[in-house]
């Protein structure tokens, strides 16, 4: 995070190992994370944190298409972001894009990883359709 951020690292609050266990715990609870791995051959802590809000996105689709079944991105993303304001447009996210050392390129105009990955992923257990229509954005 200090590479990411520098000295805005502190306004994150994670500046201990304990209260970054703590984040991690709460992410993973919260299905914006999964942790893998255990100890290895030699008792080495082995364990990875990968990315991966697909549990919570998922849970938030009700919300998402209450009133209707159909979205254009830039709506499903606002949405998504007045639900948990992490994601694409959300304050949170807004917040730290601007602490960033080396800006995003063209941050409004494209997806995470991570939340490209979920999505996928939600539309290959059907969850959500992603449809690729002519002229969209």
């Amino acid at each position: 995070m200090q590479a990411e951020i520098g000295e805005h690292a502190s306004k994150t609050e994670v500046t201990s190992l304990n209260t970054y266990q703590n984040f991690l715990y709460w992410a993973r609870y919260l299905g914006f994370a999964t942790i893998v791995g255990g100890r290895d051959a030699d008792d080495q802590n082995a364990r990875r944190v990968i990315p991966d809000p697909v549990r919570a996105i998922e849970g938030a689709l009700p919300a998402i298409f209450a009133e209707s079944n159909e979205l254009p991105i830039e709506q499903f993303l606002t949405r998504l972001s007045g639900i948990f304001p992490v994601f694409e447009t959300g304050s949170v996210r807004e917040d730290y894009e601007a602490m960033r050392r080396i800006p995003v390129p063209d941050r409004g105009q494209r997806l995470s990883v991570t939340t490209s990955v979920a999505l996928q992923r939600l539309a290959d257990r059907q969850r959500i359709v992603l449809a690729s229509v002519a002229d969209a954005p």
